[in-house]
Parts: structure tokens; sequence; C-alpha cells
């Protein structure tokens, strides 16, 4: 898969600890929607076996994905991803 095909919509390609990763911020009204987000994020995540980095703040959650045997963002990074944004409006 080609570096171009690994976008995601409203993700970002950033730098952590010297690592490609995929990151996303989501907005929420109050600690308990954005905590709600993150409950449901997990599901997603469990059900793919594959988890994310979480920040959570009030009404912020701040997601990290990469593959840390690929050393970056690979495809299930960008499966991950689609299927987060699948929860959330833009």
């Amino acid at each position: 898969m080609s570096v171009s095909q690994l976008h995601v919509d409203h993700w970002a390609r950033v730098s952590r600890e010297g690592t490609a990763v995929l990151s996303r911020t989501f907005t929420f009204p109050d600690w308990k929607t954005a905590l709600a987000f993150v409950n449901a994020a997990g599901a997603v995540a469990d059900a793919q076996d594959h988890h994310p980095l979480v920040e959570l703040t009030w009404g912020r959650v701040t997601l990290f994905v990469w593959t840390h045997d690929e050393g970056g963002v690979g495809p299930r990074d960008v499966a991950l991803c689609h299927a987060i944004n699948a929860l959330s409006p833009a």
C-alpha cells in the first residue's frame, strides 16, 4: 500500500517520538460524551484487535494510530481510522 493510500479523511499524519502515526482530535460538549466516545472507539478497536493511544480530557479525545510491527502507519491503521470515523460526524 502506497503512502497516498494511507490517507484517511480528518486524520493527520504526525510524528510521535520519531514514528509516523495517524492522529485525530474529536471534540464534545462535555466529559460524559467524550468518555462515551472513547468507550465506543474502544469497542471498535477490540473488534479489530488493534488499539489506538487515547488522550481523554474534558470535552476532547485525541487518538493516535500506528502499527508497531511496521514502524508506522499500515493498512490496519487505515481500517481502524475509517471505522472510528463512522462513530462521529465529521
